[in-house]
């Protein structure tokens, strides 16, 4: 393309078949080499109009068609022409040549209202090719038109590219997500925080995407990643009665997760819970087959279920009773001798001879209910047995202690009723479904468990809040009837430093109120707590600060001067990335082509300066010296290629550019010496007998 065939058509100069060693127009010559396209036009114009009116022109010929009208000063013509040629050449897959194009028109066209979204369009294409650097420049351009117009969100958009593009950046995606939110768009912002919150948890950075969890449920209840985000918080801090509450909420989603299940199966076994268990693996196992993980989890919860073994084996051996002059066999149990080892068989007595004082009421009751049903005396005696042991173990079965049972028995003779009995760990649970239903949007059903904690500890201070919080109104009836206080349940000192945490969370987030609701939580089970009295009343001080509230109003009308903070920080980022030095080559190569100097320019030094650049990156460097006219840089560049590349076609076309450059210098010796290893490589090649001939003169 850039090259010098041996059959080219010669330069005019060179007719007369003398051509001076000084003279005139050698780097003209070589700009016209170098650039077809910066030939004479006029002759191809009328041709070039009429394939374009046929529909059948290709984008080169667009392209140079608009270059044509645009050097007649037809500009609107020249725009449409050079659209139609980027659509042509996305058509012809050449993608390199449409971003060339797109470059072309942003740079010719700065005020267009079309330049924002070509912006757009060659980030786009050039995050297609794998160029990070490139794509983010043209985003960040975009961005900042938008914004100086007012589009905020079509400068959202564009930052969502630019956050896509550089996931490894979590505070450009967080403030993203924060300015979703203060624009009102809350599923993008619910989105973007549960992303970046799996970022963060792959980093390991668990109170971050904690907190960014959170804040996407505040945006939007229900959001998977972050329901996914809390519950791995929850299973690598061990906080299991937390993990099964949002476990519950991703049932439908864990079904097709089997890491997921797996997960599950393995809170459920902590639990006890080994039926349950074995479900969720038996799921995941039909999902990942051969699974040695799962066998192993499948194998222990298997042993869990399985009965403790007997202290002795029976053997039976067949024996004779005789009974209706028939032969029966009838197993007889061998006793373990260290079983019956001092055992005194004359301690034993009859079994009619036990003595069981059982009430004549209850004796009569069941014999005549044994009579009606086909029953003898042994079966009352063992109904009377059974009798006995329930009314023992009566309380057990229903959770309540058997004293409170016996009060409760003894007060309904004289019409007293006993106090209700509250079960501490019942109502911690539904403490902490109320506050998750709440944290995670579900009101309906928040307000559900408050209503029903208010039947039991109306006193309580979590509830009495949640009273003030979401306006419960006044108790129902059943609630009026003073009830017995019943402490709150005191809090373990890591569970305290986990709670204080989140609490810290929350004011991050300005999030006051609920922070309010977790201090007031920790002092309720441990009362003078200093780090929660000294948080409840910053919280407190924060939630009603005139001030705080100014500043975020401020923020929510400050979303442009956030966006560009944010636009600053960006420009001049080290992506680290190592691009492919290839990829830059080939976009310099179709600039240099269509007469964009300096963008070939820019992009022939990016691929100079990779680890390991390629030899024709100095080829094309030295070729866009020559077009701006800067001969000694483009002298060294040519040098620098011939000193890297093998021997080739390429290596004696670059050598008889680097000869001429000489000429044009006056430096004979040094163009001699370049012309002589043309002649001995490829005899004939040109010119360069001629040129050799004006040297040695």
């Amino acid at each position: 393309m850039f090259g010098f065939g041996k059959n080219e058509t010669k330069d005019s100069t060179e007719a007369t078949g003398v051509i001076p060693v000084h003279r005139g127009g050698l780097i003209a010559f070589l700009k016209r080499r170098i650039n077809p396209l910066a030939a004479d036009r006029e002759e191809k114009f009328a041709r070039l109009e009429a394939r374009v009116a046929s529909g059948v022109a290709t984008g080169d010929q667009f392209n140079q068609l608009g270059d044509m009208k645009q050097e007649k000063g037809l500009r609107d013509d020249a725009l449409d022409l050079y659209k139609s040629a980027c659509d042509q050449f996305l058509e012809e897959d050449l993608v390199v040549k449409s971003i060339a194009v797109i470059k072309k028109i942003v740079k010719q066209f700065p005020e267009d209202a079309c330049a924002t979204e070509m912006y757009v369009r060659l980030g786009d294409l050039n995050q297609r090719r794998g160029m990070v650097a490139n794509a983010k420049e043209a985003y960040l351009a975009a961005a900042q038109r938008y914004q100086e117009h007012g589009a905020i969100r079509d400068a959202l958009g564009v930052f969502q590219r630019l956050a896509d593009l550089l996931p490894d950046n979590v505070e450009l995606n967080a403030d993203l997500g924060r300015m979703y939110a203060k624009e009102g768009m809350k599923a993008e912002a619910s989105t973007q925080y549960g992303r970046t919150a799996q970022r963060l948890i792959e980093m390991g950075d668990l109170r971050r995407a904690r907190e960014l969890c959170l804040s996407s449920l505040g945006q939007k209840a229900g959001n998977r990643d972050a329901l996914r985000g809390l519950l791995h918080i929850a299973l690598v801090e061990e906080d299991y009665a937390e993990a099964d509450a949002y476990m519950g909420h991703l049932s439908d989603y864990v079904e097709s997760d089997w890491e997921l299940l797996k997960a599950y199966g393995d809170l459920l076994a902590h639990q006890g819970r080994v039926e349950e268990a074995t479900i969720q693996y038996q799921k995941a196992s039909a999902l990942n087959p051969m699974n040695q993980e799962l066998e192993q989890a499948l194998h222990a919860v298997s042993h869990a279920r399985l009965p403790a073994p007997e202290v002795t084996t029976p053997v039976t051996t067949p024996v004779t009773v005789a009974g209706d002059g028939e032969m029966e066999s009838a197993p007889v149990i061998e006793l373990d001798d260290q079983a019956v080892a001092g055992f005194d068989p004359t301690c034993l007595a009859a079994i009619g001879e036990v003595e069981v004082d059982v009430p004549e009421a209850a004796v009569d009751e069941a014999a005549e209910e044994g009579a009606d049903e086909g029953g003898g005396p042994a079966a009352v005696e063992l109904e009377d047995y059974t009798a006995l042991f329930d009314q023992g173990t009566a309380g057990e079965a229903e959770g309540v202690a058997p004293a409170t049972v016996a009060a409760a028995t003894e007060g309904e003779g004289v019409g007293e009723s006993a106090p209700p009995v509250v079960d501490e760990a019942e109502v911690e649970r539904q403490l902490t479904e109320a506050r998750f239903y709440e944290e995670i949007g579900m009101g309906a059903e928040a307000t559900a468990v408050w209503r029903s904690l208010m039947e039991v500890i109306p006193d309580h201070p979590q509830v009495v809040a949640a009273m003030a919080r979401l306006g419960l109104g006044t108790l129902s009836p059943a609630a009026t009837i003073p009830a017995v206080a019943t402490p709150a349940a005191p809090i373990a000192a890591a569970e305290v430093a986990d709670l204080l945490a989140e609490a810290d969370i929350y004011v991050a987030g300005t999030l006051f109120h609920e922070a309010i609701a977790i201090y007031e939580r920790i002092l309720a089970g441990v009362p003078g707590q200093g780090d929660a009295a000294a948080g409840l009343k910053q919280a407190r001080q924060l939630a009603g600060d005139p001030g705080l509230q100014k500043e975020e109003k401020l923020f929510e009308d400050g979303i442009e001067r956030q966006m560009t903070h944010l636009l600053a920080d960006l420009v001049g980022e080290d992506d680290g990335v190592n691009e492919d030095p290839a990829l830059h080559l080939e976009l310099a190569s179709s600039y240099l082509e269509m007469g964009m100097v300096e963008e070939a320019l820019a992009e022939a030094r990016v691929a100079t300066q990779a680890d390991t650049p390629p030899a024709a990156a100095f080829l094309l460097l030295g070729r866009c010296y020559v077009m701006r006219d800067e001969g000694e840089a483009a002298v060294t560049a040519l040098q620098i290629f011939l000193s890297r590349a093998a021997d080739s076609a390429e290596t004696v076309e670059a050598r008889y550019e680097l000869a001429l450059l000489h000429l044009e210098r006056g430096e004979s010796a040094a163009a001699h010496v370049q012309l002589q290893q043309i002649e001995a490589a490829s005899p004939g090649y040109r010119d360069v007998a001629t040129l050799l001939a004006g040297c040695a003169r």
